[in-house]
């Protein structure tokens, strides 16, 4: 295994544990909390309900690091769509659609 690569599994391992340590820690504090309220009953679950959103964060962020480069490139070309729809005038906007509805009347 490359450095590259163990440093990369590192930072998962590592990730992973501190979004499980978080969890836990605002879980067992917001079911505290929830116990001096009127929602006192639903304190219990709130245990429930807090595994399963730390389990998800934590999935999501071991797929962000696993697939950041794409995840960048994804979001760049959306702006460069955007950029270039920004520019673009209204003509030129009908143009483009009336081509398109031309081409799928051919079809």
């Amino acid at each position: 295994m490359s450095t590259s690569r163990a440093l990369l599994e590192a930072s998962k391992i590592l990730t992973t544990t501190v979004v499980a340590s978080a969890g836990v820690t605002v879980t067992e504090g917001f079911a505290i909390y929830l116990k001096t309220t009127p929602a006192a009953p639903f304190a219990g679950d709130c245990g429930m309900l807090g595994g399963i959103l730390t389990g998800i964060v934590s999935v999501t962020l071991v797929y962000v690091i696993d697939n950041f480069v794409d995840i960048m490139k994804s979001i760049g070309q959306a702006f460069t769509l955007i950029k270039y729809q920004l520019m673009v005038g209204a003509e030129e906007i009908r143009k483009i659609y009336l081509d398109a509805v031309a081409e799928i009347d051919a079809e």
